[in-house]
């Protein structure tokens, strides 16, 4: 899909962009007043643990929209001086625009707005959009960060644990955890917003770069049945549930979490260090 939208469409869309997400809500606004309406979809997609970044760029927040956006705890804050662009976008649906995250502009101005899905022949399109804005948030400065439990860290050291038996300690541990030392020395395996992610701790280089572009097709083939987000401005990998899912107990889930997280792990191993090592 791809159109030109005009006020009432782009406010329409901006509303699906937050409501249909299942990962990641991205926000790009200069201009920041949250309508009533609008919170409460981003604190349905915040009580559904979907990670929501707002950036900002033109002046400082009013202390009643600082308050709504510190209620929301998988929600970062972003400001970016000189920013002008309006972009609103989920994994799956991205939106360019002329018109503000502002009430006024929703109401009183004429906007323009060009929506596009990630499918088909639209997929460059999108991925052009996911690249730019990524840029942005990578130079951008945080003004409140997600909101992070106290962290339990695991070592695959202790108690001469197997791999699997940690993995499932890891999974069964309802607090934010980290899980040190996997799967190598710059990756480290993390559980937040309900799932499990792979972190790099070193900065992406044309090693990782390519490391994405490699392996990321063999995930989606290999682990078919699981979805798997990575991230571009800082390289993460996130591992959850396929769409159409369903486990008859606790244990089988842990067990289908465990194999996908050991696939990408044994890949991101054999790749990252053939690679550093050549």
């Amino acid at each position: 899909m791809i159109d030109i939208i005009s006020t009432r469409g782009i406010s329409y869309f901006i509303e699906r962009v937050i409501d249909e997400a299942q990962i990641e809500i991205i926000l790009l606004t200069p201009y920041l007043s949250i309508s009533e309406g609008l919170l409460e979809r981003l604190e349905r997609a915040d009580q559904k643990k979907i990670s929501i970044t707002l950036v900002y760029g033109k002046s400082e927040l009013k202390l009643s929209e600082k308050c709504k956006l510190d209620s929301l705890v998988n929600c970062r804050l972003l400001y970016k001086e000189g920013l002008h662009a309006k972009a609103y976008l989920n994994e799956n649906m991205g939106i360019l625009t002329s018109m503000n995250l502002y009430e006024y502009s929703e109401i009183k101005n004429n906007e323009l707005g060009v929506i596009f899905s990630k499918e088909g022949e639209n997929e460059k399109l999108y991925q052009k959009l996911s690249d730019e804005v990524n840029l942005i948030l990578h130079n951008s400065e945080i003004k409140k960060d997600f909101s992070i439990q106290e962290e339990k860290q695991l070592n695959l050291e202790m108690d001469n644990g197997s791999p699997s038996t940690m993995l499932r300690q890891f999974l069964e541990t309802e607090e934010i955890t980290e899980l040190l030392q996997f799967p190598i020395p710059g990756i480290r395996l993390t559980k937040k917003y309900g799932f499990a992610s792979f972190e790099f701790d070193m900065e992406p280089n044309a090693i990782l770069k390519k490391c994405k572009e490699d392996l990321h097709p063999l995930f989606e083939e290999k682990l078919d049945t699981y979805r798997i987000y990575w991230k571009d401005h800082n390289f993460d990998i996130y591992l959850y549930n396929g769409l159409n899912v369903s486990f008859a107990s606790e244990e089988l889930e842990i067990e289908y979490h465990i194999r996908g997280i050991e696939h990408i792990a044994e890949n991101l191993h054999t790749y990252i260090l053939n690679s550093f090592i050549s």
